[in-house]
C-alpha cells in the first residue's frame, strides 16, 4: 500500500519510481503545470497526494485547508519545500527570501520590507516611469505594425529591476547584458526538475560542473556578483560625502532604501496607505484612483495566474488543517488555476474576461485569489509590479489604441513551469489622431 493510500488521502495515478508524478507533467507540451494540475483536480477531486520524486505533497483548493496553511497556522508552514539546488534555508548564506524560512526569513523579510511601504516606492516612481516612456520611444518606431508587445513589456521590466536593485542608473533597454528569455534556457525547467534529484547528487554536480550550461550559470553569478559591487560602491559613496560634508539625500533606489533601512524601524501597516494626495507626480497621483485600469489587472492575474506553483508550503510540525491531517515534511499546494476559474466562487462567467467583476468589489473568500500568495509569506514586490503595470499602461493608451492583428490568435499560448508565461502576444499598437 501507497504512502497516501495509508494516510487515506488519494493518490494520483501513473507514479514513477524515480519522478514521482512530473513526469506527468512534461508529457503534453502543450500544457503548463498549472492547466495539468488542474485536470487532476477534475479527475481526482479537491485534495489529493502526488510526489515529486520523494518529496510528498498534498494538493488542494479546499479554501478551508489553504486558510489554516497559510495563514491561521503560518507557525508550521513557514517554509517553502526545500529546493536542494539552493542548499539548506537554514543554513546556507546565499539562500534568498524566497526559500528562507523561520527566523532567517523574518530577518530577511524585515530588511526588505521598508524598501516596498508606499512612502519608498513613491521615491523611485519616477524612475520607473522614465522606464515606460523609453520603451514608449521604442514602440514608436513599431507602431501600426504587428509586433510581438511581449519582448517589450520583458525588457521594461529587467530595466526597472537592474535600475532600481542593482545601481543602472540608466535604462538599456534591448541593450542589457543581463537580460535573457526564458523560453530558451535549460535553467528554468532544471529548476522544476532538481527537487527530484538528492543534494548530494546536486552538490557533485556542481563540483564537475555538468548540471547546466556553464553560459547561463554566468549569467546569475555576475548578476550577483554586479548586486554586490553596486552595494559596495555605493557604501564607498556615502563614507565619501560624509567625509567631505555632504549630506545624504533622498534614497533613488532599493539600495539607498536597504542600508537606510533598520530592521526596528518596521513598516507601520496603519500607515500604508501613505497621503497620495500630496504626491507631487500627476501620474503617480492619478495612479490610486485608476480602478478600471486596476480591475484589469487584477482580473488578468485571475483569468491567467502566473507564479501560481510558488503557492505551495512545506509542513514544520505535524499538524491538522481543517481536519485534514499533514505531516512533518509534506508539502501543501494549491490548485490555483482552479480557484481562480471556479464558478462556484466566480460566478457562471469565471472562464470569461470581466475587469467590472473587481469593481463591484464582490466578495471572494480567503484563499480563492492568489496571484501573489496569501498570508505573511505574500509577494513583497506586489505593489511595486501594480505601479509598473499600471505607468506602462497608462502611457501607451496616451498615445496608442492597442487592436489586433492578423496572428493575435484567439487564446494565448502559454508555456512555462516556475513561471507560466505567453509565447507570444501579437498585437498592433494604432497612432491616436
Amino acid at each position: 500500500m501507497s504512502y497516501w493510500k495509508r494516510r487515506n488521502i488519494i493518490e494520483v495515478e501513473g507514479k514513477s519510481l524515480f519522478t514521482g508524478h512530473y513526469h506527468l507533467f512534461f508529457a503534453d507540451k502543450e500544457k503548463t503545470f498549472t492547466r495539468k494540475l488542474g485536470d487532476f483536480t477534475k479527475s481526482y477531486g479537491k485534495t489529493y497526494g502526488i510526489y515529486q520524486g520523494l518529496n510528498k505533497i498534498i494538493v488542494t483548493n479546499d479554501l478551508d485547508i489553504i486558510s489554516e496553511v497559510f495563514v491561521k497556522q503560518f507557525e508550521n508552514f513557514h517554509g517553502r519545500q526545500v529546493n536542494p539546488f539552493v542548499g539548506d534555508p537554514e543554513k546556507e548564506k546565499m539562500v534568498h527570501m524566497f526559500f528562507a524560512r523561520g527566523a532567517r526569513w523574518k530577518r530577511l523579510r524585515a530588511l526588505a520590507s521598508p524598501a516596498f511601504t508606499n512612502a519608498n516606492l513613491k521615491k523611485i516612481h519616477e524612475t520607473v516611469e522614465d522606464s515606460a516612456l523609453e520603451m514608449v520611444k521604442l514602440l514608436d518606431k513599431v507602431a501600426d505594425k504587428e509586433i510581438n508587445i511581449r519582448d517589450y513589456f520583458n525588457e521594461y521590466t529587467m530595466d526597472i529591476i537592474c535600475r532600481v536593485s542593482m545601481g543602472q542608473t540608466e535604462s538599456k533597454m534591448f541593450k542589457n547584458p543581463y537580460f535573457f528569455d526564458v523560453d530558451y534556457t535549460s535553467f528554468f525547467p532544471m529548476m522544476a526538475y532538481c527537487g527530484l534529484i538528492p543534494s548530494f547528487l546536486i552538490k557533485l554536480s556542481f563540483m564537475i560542473g555538468a548540471m547546466i550550461p556553464n553560459s547561463e550559470v554566468d549569467i546569475f553569478l555576475k548578476l550577483t556578483d554586479k548586486i554586490g559591487k553596486a552595494v559596495e560602491a555605493r557604501i564607498k559613496q556615502r563614507e565619501d560625502d560624509e567625509k567631505r560634508g555632504i549630506e545624504k539625500g533622498e534614497p533613488s533606489d532599493f539600495i539607498d532604501m536597504f542600508l537606510d533601512a533598520k530592521v526596528d524601524e518596521l513598516p507601520d501597516e496603519g500607515g500604508e496607505e501613505y497621503s497620495r494626495a500630496n504626491v507631487s507626480s500627476i501620474d503617480y497621483d492619478t495612479l490610486g484612483r485608476l480602478k478600471y485600469l486596476e480591475a484589469v489587472f487584477k482580473e488578468t492575474l485571475r483569468v491567467y495566474p502566473l507564479a501560481a506553483s510558488a503557492n505551495a508550503r512545506e509542513c514544520t510540525r505535524t499538524t491538522t488543517a481543517a481536519g485534514l491531517r499533514i505531516e512533518k515534511g509534506e508539502s501543501v499546494m494549491t490548485d490555483t488555476w482552479t480557484l481562480h476559474h471556479d464558478k462556484n466562487l466566480w460566478g457562471p462567467d469565471a472562464d470569461e474576461f470581466v475587469p467590472e467583476r473587481w469593481l463591484n468589489k464582490i466578495p471572494h473568500p480567503q484563499g480563492a485569489y492568489l496571484p501573489f500568495g496569501a498570508g505573511p509569506r505574500m509577494c513583497i514586490g506586489m505593489r511595486l509590479a501594480y505601479i509598473e503595470e499600471k505607468v506602462a499602461l497608462c502611457h501607451i493608451l496616451r498615445k496608442y489604441d492597442i487592436a489586433e492583428g492578423p496572428n493575435t490568435g484567439e487564446e494565448l499560448n502559454l508555456r512555462g513551469t516556475a513561471l507560466v508565461h505567453p509565447t507570444h502576444v501579437k498585437v498592433i499598437l494604432k497612432t491616436r489622431n
